[in-house]
């Protein structure tokens, strides 16, 4: 067996750590790693941990908006990747991360409406009572059925669909995270980095369109604050 092929979870945290650091120091600030943690601009953090109970290749990330308050939100969301090996599988699922996930979070840090879209509670992507940053849809599968998929979901009022399961599953009064995973075979819902049943019940109760083949999206996005509260703007 190759040193990859038997590469350990903690050693495939600290590779996403690293690789993450590397496409971060790309966009904004400097990001240094120490294991599987990194340090950003300011009290800016992250750390990296295994996804426990499932194959290699996937990750928890957690955002830490202020790395010296032990009573800060950290922003939570998982990714994993395919791969012939466990690097390689880390290095996809980092993508994910950076393209899905960082894309929400930098727009919460720099307010610049540029890097993903703001939804007020009225918005047909969001979330009643809720301001919401919405992340970029990615799609995965045979082409055709990414294709469709991906177009559907970018229009699809998914939030507003499933918004009284998603907001009585919150556990924070502002930056909630929520990870949407759905196509024919899947419906998972996740906030603030754990499954809730209710919720991804009511993913799955939602119609989509048909489609040949294998294929799936996720979107990540971050119910800032309530409407009315200082934010959400």
């Amino acid at each position: 067996m190759s040193d990859v092929d038997a590469m350990s979870r903690d050693a495939q945290c600290a590779l996403a750590a690293r690789l993450i650091a590397e496409r971060l120091n790309e966009t904004v600030g400097h990001w240094r790693t120490a294991g599987s943690t990194v340090a950003g601009p300011g009290s800016t953090g992250l750390g990296v941990v295994e996804h426990v109970g499932t194959p290699d290749g996937h990750v928890d990330v957690g955002f830490l908006l202020d790395r010296a308050r032990p009573d800060a939100p950290v922003l939570w969301d998982c990714a994993a990747g395919a791969g012939d090996d466990p690097a390689e599988r880390i290095g996809r699922a980092v993508e994910h991360w950076y393209t899905g996930t960082w894309p929400v979070i930098r727009e919460l840090l720099s307010g610049r409406r540029t890097f993903a879209t703001h939804c007020p509670g009225d918005h047909p992507l969001g979330l009643p009572g809720w301001h919401v940053i919405r992340g970029p849809v990615l799609a995965f599968g045979a082409p055709e059925a990414a294709r469709v998929l991906q177009a559907w979901a970018v229009r699809a009022p998914l939030l507003r669909a499933i918004g009284p399961a998603v907001t009585a599953a919150f556990d924070r009064p502002a930056l909630n995270g929520i990870k949407l995973v759905v196509g024919p075979d899947v419906a998972e819902v996740r906030i603030n980095g754990r499954v809730d049943a209710a919720a991804s019940a009511a993913l799955g109760a939602v119609s989509m369109p048909a489609f040949e083949g294998f294929g799936f999206v996720r979107c990540f996005s971050l119910a800032v604050s309530p409407e009315g509260a200082s934010g959400s703007a």
